[in-house]
């Protein structure tokens, strides 16, 4: 079962939006809920 999960392709999520919508905390809550990191530029 690990190297199955090591060798299958990551999930992600890309949430774009103008400033002052929620991105972060959008973002902040969806790492919560699939216990992920969150990578910000």
């Amino acid at each position: 079962a690990d190297r199955k999960f090591l060798e299958s392709k990551p999930t992600w999520f890309l949430i774009v939006g103008k400033p002052g919508v929620g991105k972060t905390t959008l973002a902040k809550k969806l790492a919560d809920d699939w216990h992920a990191e969150i990578i910000n530029s």
